[in-house]
């Protein structure tokens, strides 16, 4: 990896710890006693912090130094909001990249145990149109339910009914349950949906 690619990733991992702390580039500048200006050339990639700064930045936005330089996992994924959400955009920014994070420490740890995740969820990968009717919903549920063997009994614990399954649950807040889902299938896919 020559330099260029190593203040791409930092300037990329910088902005995401800030706005997964949930601070502004003005609140991090403060805390590292730099100007606004200063610290914005971290982030666009135009200027590299001393090391100073870059144990400052450790301890301010709470992540190793390893982390502001590993290399991503994967690209950012796409989400889709309700229209009509009441999470503010950098709401919505922010559980992006918590998902993200906990999406690839998951893997991360699962490259390291060897663990080979393969989710069961043929049945909805095949089925990727947007479902346009309460009738679809009730014959995919029906047919989710047929292949898992659940029969049409109470789900006790959807979380560990779901990570049975191969679907990682992540609980981000306490109004917010996060599936995702790796899709062999799709190369890797991820499928994330928020629960609200």
């Amino acid at each position: 990896m020559d330099h260029d690619d190593s203040v791409k990733i930092f300037s990329k991992r910088l902005k995401n710890a800030r706005l997964l702390k949930g601070f502004s580039a003005l609140q991090v500048a403060d805390n590292l006693h730099i100007t606004r200006q200063a610290y914005s050339k971290y982030e666009n990639g135009k200027s590299f912090p001393n090391s100073k700064i870059l144990i400052d930045l450790h301890r301010i936005l709470d992540v190793s130094i390893d982390y502001l330089f590993r290399k991503t996992s994967f690209e950012k994924l796409d989400f889709d909001f309700r229209k009509k959400t009441k999470l503010t955009k950098s709401r919505q920014e922010q559980i992006e990249l918590e998902v993200f994070d906990l999406l690839e420490k998951r893997i991360e740890i699962e490259d390291l145990l060897n663990v080979k995740v393969v989710s069961d969820l043929e049945l909805l990968s095949s089925h990727l149109e947007p479902i346009k009717s309460s009738q679809e919903i009730s014959l995919l549920a029906s047919a989710l339910r047929t292949q898992w063997g659940l029969g049409n009994e109470p789900i006790k614990n959807v979380s560990t009914l779901f990570e049975n399954h191969g679907i990682i649950t992540v609980r981000i807040s306490d109004d917010i349950m996060v599936l995702m889902g790796h899709l062999q299938k799709l190369k890797n896919t991820v499928i994330v949906l928020l629960l609200l």
